[in-house]
């Protein structure tokens, strides 16, 4: 990315958990990226998956915003909180650019009800935890099964796990989990699985195994 960085850059954009493969860049990394970056580019870390990250070196991003003046955290309700159709997230940043981002704010704000939904959700952690205690047995069914048929996947810190594609079957994969009432996030090099009931991931590993041909 830094080798695309020309003086027409003026944002680059990470996903940290990368989405749709579950992947992370470690906080060493970032850093180093950031010390490279040209302070005129603004860098936005986008941070949607965050709470249900394991690896112990993620970047601590938040921590670095005093150091890195272009630097911008984006976070939001929808995954984890389960607010997805609030449509509400928050960003932080270098007080300057917050003020810069006042201009467009107010006729596109977050909506009253949105807010005080995003207020209750952080009050109830319990449902958080319970959340990512239900994320982690869903990752663990689909580990298990990919690990048992040799299935190559991306060790994931998200909600979803993505499993590659060698021969560029995922559009056909997708077609056969739909046929069985699930609708997976389909790419012509995999496709990603977002992680639900323990039931609902025992149906759609069966339809998989039907369709271990395709898998591998």
């Amino acid at each position: 990315m830094l080798k695309a960085v020309n003086d027409k850059t003026k944002i680059i954009w990470i996903c940290n958990p990368n989405n749709p493969t579950g992947t992370y860049v470690g906080g060493a990394d970032l850093k180093s990226f950031l010390d490279r970056t040209p302070k005129e580019v603004l860098v936005a870390v986008d941070e949607a998956y965050v709470e249900y990250v394991t690896a112990k070196d993620f970047p601590e991003t938040l921590k670095l915003i005093s150091q890195y003046p272009n630097l911008v955290v984006l976070r939001t309700f929808s995954k984890v909180y389960g607010l997805a159709s609030f449509r509400i997230g928050f960003g932080v940043g270098n007080p300057d650019f917050i003020q810069d981002l006042e201009v467009g704010r107010l006729p596109f704000n977050t909506g009253t009800l949105a807010q005080e939904a995003a207020i209750a959700a952080l009050d109830d952690q319990k449902f958080v935890a319970k959340s990512l205690t239900e994320n982690a047995k869903g990752i663990a069914q689909y580990v298990a099964f990919l690990e048992a048929n040799n299935i190559p996947y991306y060790e994931s810190q998200a909600n979803f796990i993505f499993i590659p594609s060698k021969r560029n079957l995922g559009m056909e994969i997708g077609a056969k989990v739909l046929d069985s009432g699930y609708i997976i996030r389909s790419f012509p090099f995999g496709i990603r699985i977002t992680i639900g009931t323990t039931a609902d991931n025992t149906t759609v590993i069966a339809c998989l195994k039907k369709n271990l041909d395709l898998l591998k």
